[in-house]
């Protein structure tokens, strides 16, 4: 397979000597990182902000995983505050903003920059970027959870359009989501299901189980308190 498509794809793509390449910024979704893979370019995520000299974490040689960001580049340590805040130190680390002390003050305390992003270590000690701490959302128990990064998430699938996450000061976080018509009705009629409208077609129990299966793959990549509980 990779003779007869990838290595054509790949050099019309113009990544024929490319072996290695890194992102950063937003997060990817796994089927970009599937994507590349195949090609035979290891692509890896990295964590970090111009206050830190651009990076603070990134997915090892062998070790790339898609839903995370990787783990602490060597020289620096990276905490997650009570309130989920990440925040690292290193000696590579800014000694100020240029004749703006207040902000300064803001973001290095202690020798520590706090980043405003909110996120966790995973159990193999890698860590998860969830989103900006001012858009977190705490349920009853005082889990922390990302709205935008579940939504995301879900919206990895072809057959889901749009997706909304409810959960603040809730027992669970459930979910509504907005089937993609051209791409479920498709499926519908390669499956020989029949339906009318929009409305009907999302009513199906084969359209419902359809869209469990990528919300329970979504929800295998989550902490348990974090999973979508309903939708």
């Amino acid at each position: 397979a990779y003779l007869a498509v990838f290595r054509k794809l790949k050099e019309r793509m113009g990544f024929s000597f490319l072996r290695s390449a890194i992102t950063g910024g937003a997060a990817l979704g796994p089927d970009t990182f599937k994507f590349f893979h195949a090609l035979g370019i290891n692509l890896k995520q990295i964590y970090g902000q111009t206050e830190i000299s651009g990076i603070s974490c990134i997915h090892r040689q062998d070790d790339v995983d898609f839903t995370s960001v990787g783990k602490p580049i060597e020289g620096t340590e990276i905490k997650i505050l009570e309130d989920g805040e990440i925040i690292s130190r290193s000696d590579a680390v800014f000694a100020g903003y240029y004749k703006d002390q207040k902000a300064t003050d803001e973001t290095l305390k202690d020798g520590w920059l706090y980043s405003g992003d909110a996120g966790y270590f995973d159990e193999n000690g890698k860590l998860v970027v969830l989103d900006r701490k001012k858009d977190i959302m705490h349920l009853n128990d005082g889990t922390m959870f990302s709205p935008q990064f579940l939504e995301n998430k879900i919206k990895f699938s072809p057959y889901v359009k749009e997706a909304v996450t409810f959960g603040n000061n809730r027992d669970f976080i459930a979910m509504i989501i907005n089937i993609d018509m051209d791409i479920v009705s498709k499926w519908a009629e390669e499956n020989k299901i029949s339906y009318t409208t929009y409305t009907d077609l999302s009513s199906k129990n084969e359209v419902y189980e359809l869209i469990a299966k990528e919300v329970a793959e979504v929800n295998r990549q989550l902490k348990d308190n974090m999973k979508i509980k309903r939708f």
